[in-house]
């Protein structure tokens, strides 16, 4: 099974969840951002058609008003009504000339003419179409003279004479109506200059801007539509004024496009607009651009952050698990500090208390191991009958004495206390005093083998009576003579020594022996050091220095226990340390 470390998912983890919140964020944004754009788009195209449509109602209303300025004319008025059959010439140029000066202002008009049925046509005409086009025009489109008489009535041709666009427009003179027949205002405007003015107007890249007249043909366009559009187009904007809406998405050869129109009141004619919906959001490349790139450095940072994140979360965790390792090989003076973070806290302390109990728990376990080895020596102990043993010994004694060797008689005393004292009732703890009595009767069985032993022993009378625990010095005392005396041919020096300092009692054991060199000395410092590693290196319980200094300080802690001093040919110093306890006996 593959596996991953903790600092490699939380930060795979917080970067997908984050850029995951990053993404869904930016589509939101840049949707939001697209709808705004496109809906300000649609109301800049609405606005700017409305505003073409109102240009061209403006063109038609100052046309509509040379007109009406013409007919209301009181002097043209009176010559068009007179009763004579003829009208003078001068009379005739004199009205084309008002005519004229009326339309003047406005460069769209290609012809102004007033019609008389009684004296015929007056003004100008620039234009291919005639009074009998204009009447062809009315007739196909079947209006009635009523409607002529309200305001002027204006129409589109789909293709002039000349191979150029017309708006027609036409109107009734109410005063020159005479048996049916109708007098007229006609106009005739260029339309080429109109269409010019649709391709001036930029909606967009890929925009058609166009006029549609009342019948629902496409008169003037921005630019060249195909007729299959044209019919698409004027389909859509009926269907959108029959449904009072101003504008709608719709597919044409496959492109989203937008339509929108302004109708006008004056002509009855829609300007309409076509723009493909993907002109609308062109500026959101850049807005785009932006989020990306906005996206790329927030990346960076959150991978960024997430390192700095799970390192500060694992990192921790790492000392804990190299802690554990140490802890694994053995050491068990281990402590995980404190941190920021409360879990890891919670999980600091539980393993410094989990190593603090397994401390004690192997303290306790070497402890019964040698609680073990004392009752396997109490066993021992208590094969050897004491009472026939101290009953010879004293046979022993008083035979001594008895044949004048009372030297050697004490001697046999001196054993038989040793024994007495080794053997004792099974405490574990005696008087100081006792300790160096034991030591006394050692060092004299000792002199029997070492003729040139020189012996001292003092012990502070201030402390004579304090507790210690049995049987710590007399091991002590036997491995100077082992591993220092006996390898020693000049004369042999051993001096015990007890006293008090501050709350502790000391007491020194000192010989003048081979001594020890310093790599070996190191190595016992170190092993003593070391208590947690400790082994009982003897066969019974209390032979050896590990031993007597595991003793100590599983019974006093571990401020107490022995200290070693030694030179090579100079001799040995071993420092006995425990605190200061009267007897409680």
């Amino acid at each position: 099974m593959k596996t991953t470390s903790l600092k490699g998912k939380i930060t795979v983890q917080y970067s997908l969840l984050f850029l995951a919140c990053m993404s869904i964020v930016g589509l939101l944004v840049y949707q939001v951002v697209a709808d705004i754009v496109q809906n300000i788009a649609i109301n800049y195209i609405h606005e700017t058609i409305k505003q073409t449509n109102e240009k061209i109602d403006q063109t038609l209303t100052e046309v509509e008003n040379s007109s009406s300025t013409t007919i209301s004319n009181w002097y043209i008025q009176t010559l068009l009504n007179r009763h004579e059959k003829y009208l003078p010439l001068r009379d005739r140029v004199q009205v084309s000339e008002m005519v004229t000066s009326a339309a003047n202002q406005n460069s769209y008009l290609k012809s102004l003419e007033l019609y008389s049925p009684k004296f015929g046509f007056f003004g100008f005409n620039d234009s291919v179409l005639q009074a009998a086009d204009i009447n062809l025009h009315i007739m196909e489109r079947r209006l009635p003279n009523t409607k002529l008489m309200n305001k002027m009535v204006w129409m589109t041709t789909e293709q002039g004479f000349d191979q150029q666009r017309y708006i027609l427009g036409a109107r009734t003179i109410p005063n020159f109506i005479s048996d049916d027949n109708l007098g007229y205002v006609m106009a005739v405007l260029d339309g080429t200059l109109i269409e010019e003015d649709f391709r001036d107007i930029d909606i967009g890249q890929g925009g058609i801007i166009f006029l549609m007249n009342e019948e629902g043909q496409i008169v003037f366009a921005s630019s060249s539509i195909q007729p299959q559009q044209k019919k698409l187009f004027s389909a859509t904007l009926t269907k959108l004024k029959n449904e009072a809406l101003d504008h709608d998405i719709f597919q044409v050869d496959g492109v989203r496009s937008l339509i929108t129109y302004s109708h006008s009141n004056k002509s009855g004619w829609m300007t309409g607009a076509v723009l493909p919906v993907s002109s609308l959001t062109r500026q959101m490349a850049y807005i785009q651009k932006i989020i990306i790139w906005t996206n790329v450095v927030a990346i960076f940072f959150i991978l960024l952050s997430a390192g700095v994140l799970s390192s500060r979360i694992t990192k921790p965790i790492r000392k804990m698990q190299r802690m554990m390792k140490r802890v694994e090989e053995g050491n068990l003076n281990v402590l995980l500090p404190k941190t920021k973070i409360a879990e890891i806290n919670e999980l600091s302390g539980s393993f410094n208390h989990m190593v603090s109990k397994l401390k004690i728990l192997i303290y306790q376990v070497y402890e019964v191991e040698l609680r073990e080895r004392e009752a396997e020596l109490k066993a021992l102990q208590a094969q050897i009958n004491p009472h026939f043993l101290y009953n010879t010994l004293d046979s022993f004694y008083w035979t001594l004495v008895l044949n004048d060797q009372e030297e050697l008689g004490r001697d046999i005393i001196a054993l038989s206390d040793i024994f007495r004292y080794s053997i004792g009732s099974g405490e574990t703890s005696v008087k100081l005093r006792a300790e160096f009595e034991h030591i006394w009767n050692y060092l004299r069985l000792q002199k029997m083998r070492f003729e040139k032993l020189e012996t001292d022993c003092f012990l502070d009378p201030k402390i004579e009576s304090a507790d210690i625990l049995k049987l710590i010095v007399q091991p002590i005392v036997e491995n100077a003579f082992k591993h220092g005396l006996e390898q020693r041919d000049a004369e042999g020096k051993i001096k015990v020594e007890a006293s008090r300092v501050n709350e502790d009692i000391v007491i020194a054991v000192r010989d003048n022996g081979v001594g020890i060199d310093s790599g070996r000395l190191e190595a016992l410092r170190l092993r003593l050091l070391q208590n947690d590693s400790l082994t009982v290196t003897e066969q019974h319980f209390g032979m050896g220095i590990e031993n007597v200094h595991r003793r100590i300080r599983l019974f006093y802690g571990k401020n107490y226990g022995l200290e070693i001093y030694s030179k090579p040919a100079e001799g040995t110093e071993v420092l006995i340390r425990i605190p200061f306890r009267p007897h409680s006996g």
